[in-house]
């Protein structure tokens, strides 16, 4: 049988409302080369009752896991279905471009292992929304279209030296988000007999792959549509909802599981993000780059947000540290973290005075079907043809 050239994936659990908005967006495309794989651990029936009437549709693949099954389980579960040349794990109020059918078409025909389109058009659903009057907002950022090749040399060290945060901002090949060829999948899975692990599953894998990926190719085109919903993890923060770390999501059916002891016991984004890149270096064997692992920069990049947590962060930072030595480093990295962001603002201020680096807010889109829909009306991106001639 023959293999499609694309598996989207999505793991999903209890938001049916979400993912079945999902599905029909990505089965509603033309292209016939892909799959959609839903690997569902849900504790109702209501994804697999709609499910039951579309698999008429054969590019759909449904699998259900009945709980207790980890997040964790359920990303490798859905990886291990796959049968695509290339793979492209999205959360289940994301959606697709159906440009990416043809980025896969030229990575393929360039043996090109890695393709990561940067994050232009983000969707906000409904109930995620500051603004309720804004009834589903979608964001739109300055697209150029333009294609490059960067090298993942340094990118391990660097997210190290920032206390593992800001590796969408990194060249990493990236599953989540990201297209990576399957084949790279399972060399992460032979060496560690999974293709996941820690807690957060995109960080994560995008360490393990930069042992075989040194060079990606990043799209300035909104291949991917990431979605923000009323049940994501980054408003479950804001909202304050885990007052405790093992209450989070992340632990849940999990078993046992050994917490970094380089970074705080509190549960944030950072936090996991932090813990879970620290896990991929001691999974993948990379721990040579743990020394430049730096817990004041995380520390300081949240420690405005999470004030109830002060004293925390402070006990942390200073347990086994000289006062001398503590106060110094925590003056020399508070200087470089206030320099960056300080240097962060005048580029984004220079970029909209002299290149209009402006985003474009649309309100009343209140499914990601529609968002998709707009975003249809973009350009089509001619940048494909002129790097494959360039090749």
């Amino acid at each position: 049988m023959h293999s499609p050239n694309l598996s989207i994936l999505i793991a999903t659990r209890n938001r049916a409302p979400y993912c079945i908005n999902a599905i029909e967006t990505i089965l509603g495309f033309e292209n016939k080369n892909f799959e959609l794989i839903i690997q569902d651990n849900s504790e109702n029936s209501e994804l697999q009752n709609y499910i039951r009437n579309r698999m008429v549709d054969n590019r759909l693949v449904y699998n259900y896991t009945p709980p207790p099954f980890s997040s964790i389980d359920n990303f490798n579960a859905v990886i291990g279905l796959a049968k695509g040349e290339y793979l492209c794990l999205i959360g289940d109020d994301d959606a697709v471009h159906p440009e990416i059918f043809n980025a896969v078409e030229w990575a393929k025909s360039n043996n090109i292992l890695s393709i990561t389109p940067t994050l232009k058009a983000i969707y906000r659903w409904p109930d995620a929304c500051d603004n309720p009057q804004d009834n589903g907002l979608l964001t739109i950022g300055n697209i150029s279209g333009k294609i490059k090749m960067r090298s993942t040399k340094n990118s391990i060290k660097k997210l190290m030296k920032n206390g593992g945060q800001g590796y969408l901002n990194l060249p990493f090949p990236k599953l989540y988000h990201g297209i990576v060829k399957r084949e790279c999948m399972e060399l992460l899975k032979k060496e560690t007999g999974y293709y996941v692990g820690g807690l957060s599953p995109d960080i994560y894998i995008a360490i393990g792959l930069t042992k075989h990926v040194h060079e990606i190719v990043e799209i300035d085109f909104p291949l991917t549509i990431p979605g923000i919903c009323g049940k994501s993890a980054p408003i479950d923060e804001t909202r304050n909802k885990y007052a405790k770390l093992e209450d989070a999501p992340h632990f849940r059916d999990r078993g046992p599981y050994k917490w970094s002891t380089e970074v705080p016991s509190f549960y944030s984004g950072e936090n996991i993000w932090a813990d879970s890149a620290l896990a991929a270096l001691r999974d993948f064997k990379l721990t040579g780059f743990m020394k430049h692992f730096n817990k004041y920069q995380l520390s300081l990049n949240y420690v405005d947000m999470y004030k109830a947590n002060s004293l925390e962060i402070s006990d942390f930072l200073r347990q086994g540290t000289p006062l001398l030595k503590y106060t110094i480093s925590y003056g020399y990295n508070f200087v470089l973290n206030r320099a960056s962001k300080l240097m962060s603002r005048i580029k984004f201020r220079i970029g909209l005075i002299f290149f209009n680096y402006q985003s474009k807010e649309l309100c009343n889109i209140e499914e990601v079907k529609s968002a998709v829909k707009y975003l249809l009306s973009l350009k089509s991106p001619k940048y494909l043809i002129k790097y494959k001639s360039r090749s």
